[in-house]
């Protein structure tokens, strides 16, 4: 139980770390459009 409960805390970190890189990602993307714009 523990093992599998330290996978699922690495695999949740991951997701989040990812997320947090697409919507930085995103943000930049806007800004750059919106300074264009």
């Amino acid at each position: 139980m523990f093992p599998f409960y330290l996978d699922l805390t690495e695999l949740v970190a991951a997701h989040w770390t990812g997320l947090g890189l697409l919507a930085a990602a995103v943000l930049q993307a806007v800004s750059l459009v919106m300074r264009a714009g």
